[in-house]
Order: C-alpha cells, then sequence, then structure tokens
C-alpha cells in the first residue's frame, strides 16, 4: 500500500495564467466597444440639449408673438407672414423693422450654429410652408414614426465622407404658433414637425480614442501585476508540493515498513463489511497474504473474528464514523497466534481502516 500525491504545480499556474490573460483581453475589448458607444452617447447629450436650447428659444420667441429685427440682407422681411398686417414697422425715429416669428429666428440660429460648430440643424416638416423646409428621406420616415407615438430617432450615418450623428425630435404645437399655422388647419397639440441635428462624431471618436490608449496601458499594468502574483503564489504553491510530497513520503515508510499493520474495509449492500485492502506490514504481522482476501466479508476472510465484537464495531465505524480501540487474541487452527491491539476509524463514508500492532 502507498499513500501518494501527485499536485502539476507548474500545469495549474500555467493554466492560472492563460484564464487571466483571456479575462484582461475580455475585459479590454468590452471596454473598447464601450468607449465608442460612450461617444455616441455623448453626442446624442449634445444633440438633445442643442434641440432643447432651441425649443426653448422659440418657445420664449412664441410667447412674446416674435420679435422686432432691423430689416438687412441677411434680414429682410418674411414672405410667409405677408398676411400679419403688423409684419413691418417703423419707430418713432423712422428705423424699419420686421417681425422674426420663431422658424425664423430658428432658421438663423441654426446657420450660425453650421458656421461656428459644424452642427447641421433643420427645421422640417411633412407639411412645410418654406420648400427648403422640406424633410428629406430620413427625417421623412422620423415625422411618420412620430406621428406613430416615438418620441426620437438617432442614427449614425456617413455624411462628406465623415461619420455624423442624426438625431430628431418632434415638435409640438403650441397656442402662440396658431398666429402663423393655424391657416395650415394645425390644432394645439399636433405635431408641427421636428428639428433635426448632424453632430460631426470625429472630435468624439478622438477623444475616445485618448481614452483607449489610458485603457490599454491600464490592462497592461492590471495584467501584468496578476501575473507577477501568480508567479508569486506559484513559488509559495511549489514549497507547499514539496512538504506534501516529503510528508507523504514519510507517511509512506511509516505505513510500509513500520511496525503498525493496516486492514481497509469497504461496507457495501445489505451491511456487507468487505476487505479491499491492506499494508506490507500486515502481512508480515499476520504471516499471510492480504491478497487471498480481497473481495471476500469480514467473516470469510477472518472466521476467528465471527466470535467477538469485531465485525460489528467495524460495521458501525464504517457506517457511522468514529473511532474505536480494543485489543483481542487472535487463534489460528485453535492455537493461539498473538495478542493484537486496533484501533478503528471510518476514512471516508461507508469505509474503514483498521491499524494493529503485535503487543504479544
Amino acid at each position: 500500500m502507498r499513500y501518494s500525491i501527485s499536485i502539476n504545480s507548474r500545469l495549474i499556474v500555467f493554466i492560472s495564467a492563460i484564464f487571466w490573460l483571456l479575462l484582461i483581453a475580455g475585459s479590454l475589448c468590452w471596454n473598447w466597444l464601450q468607449v465608442e458607444n460612450s461617444a455616441i452617447a455623448l453626442a446624442i447629450t449634445q444633440s438633445h440639449e442643442s434641440i432643447n436650447k432651441d425649443l426653448v428659444y422659440r418657445q420664449w420667441a412664441s410667447m412674446h408673438g416674435g420679435v422686432y429685427v432691423p430689416i438687412t440682407e441677411q434680414t429682410p422681411p418674411n414672405p410667409y407672414l405677408v398676411h400679419i398686417s403688423d409684419r413691418d414697422v417703423m419707430t418713432t425715429t423712422g428705423k424699419k423693422l420686421t417681425l422674426v416669428n420663431p422658424a425664423y429666428m430658428t432658421r438663423q440660429v441654426h446657420e450660425i450654429s453650421l458656421k461656428e460648430h459644424g452642427y447641421f440643424s433643420h427645421l422640417t416638416s411633412l407639411n412645410p410652408l418654406r420648400p427648403e423646409n422640406a424633410a428629406d428621406d430620413w427625417e421623412t420616415d422620423a415625422l411618420t414614426l412620430f406621428e406613430k407615438g416615438m418620441k426620437q430617432k438617432t442614427s449614425v450615418v456617413m455624411l462628406d465622407e465623415n461619420p455624423y450623428l442624426r438625431f430628431m425630435q418632434p415638435m409640438m404645437v403650441e397656442e402662440a404658433c396658431l398666429k402663423c399655422h393655424a391657416l395650415q388647419g394645425y390644432k394645439k397639440g399636433d405635431i408641427r414637425g421636428g428639428i433635426s441635428v448632424a453632430i460631426p462624431l470625429l472630435p468624439y471618436f478622438e477623444a475616445a480614442q485618448n481614452s483607449r490608449f489610458a485603457i490599454i496601458v491600464g490592462h497592461i499594468l492590471i495584467g501584468l501585476i496578476g501575473l507577477f502574483a501568480l508567479w508569486w503564489v506559484s513559488i509559495f504553491a511549489r514549497h507547499a508540493v514539496r512538504e506534501i510530497k516529503t510528508r507523504a513520503a514519510q507517511f509512506n515508510n511509516v505505513l510500509n515498513e513500520g511496525p503498525m499493520g493496516m486492514h481497509l474495509y469497504e461496507l457495501q449492500e445489505q451491511d456487507k463489511l468487505i476487505f479491499i485492502g491492506a499494508n506490507p506490514a500486515a502481512d508480515r504481522i499476520l504471516k499471510i497474504k492480504h491478497t487471498q482476501f480481497i473481495g471476500k466479508t469480514i467473516e470469510e476472510a477472518f472466521p476467528p473474528l465471527n466470535h467477538t465484537e469485531v465485525p460489528s464495531r467495524y460495521r458501525d465505524t464504517a457506517k457511522h464514523g468514529g473511532i474505536w480501540r480494543t485489543e483481542y487474541v487472535a487463534y489460528r487452527d485453535g492455537i493461539i497466534f498473538g495478542a493484537f491491539e486496533v484501533v478503528a476509524f471510518q476514512t471516508e463514508p461507508n469505509k474503514m481502516a483498521a491499524l494493529f500492532i503485535d503487543i504479544t
């Protein structure tokens, strides 16, 4: 009988290192993708804020019925407001002013936004007064969905061979809007149209690229720290394995070369206690070969024990655990063979070992 242990610490460390590197790679890929998603999410937020700002300005202008500004080449009288009697007025000093309604104001703000920031903004409708306000295919699809209840539409598209975020949300008819648009049949609460914006994504992607560099460096550092930790643990693991193997060798020497014998039993169906093995010391003490008894019950293997409490005690130990100690005199062919001290204990469920020594 030999107690053995097989622990390949190098293989364990290698597998752990591979798993750690795969984990780091997976985290890097996930964060890499999330950076681009975060950039797009930031652009969406910017688009939403831009449109909300336009809507607030429009609301303010609507609350005041529009604003009057000097007539210039850039701001001529609005031909679509010709039905309003006081579209054009003159101050007491003779300065000519024209009415700028919310839509007119928004268009001019959009022109400044395009010039200063590169943001394409468009005030549009399925039923526009100005031909320039007609919706393109993307906006038409969005306006159709708005009438079905959708609140906004977002897409990443290529414009002028560069990526842009297109964002659009509906614009509702308010009481002040009816001054200009009641003739078109709109009522308060109807979807008048919408404001769409197209924001260049290259600046967001460039910022994301810087974040990706930081993510790569961070993952490399974390990966190296993890590998160093595994290397450090492997040193102690190898030391522990060597210690375990040394102790196992010492135990084997005691078990096989020492004065103490060992018998092993397994409790099977119908409470049959089957002899399954022994150590060399047991054969030397009893002067028999244990191999001839393997597979037999304890009663078949050692008939003299049938008249003792040993078999029942062994069964109880195998089944319920605990430690049982006894001394008994062994007979062979009716003659006293020797006296033995025995310690029985459970090794695992339904299995037990009996250590014995000759005390004759």
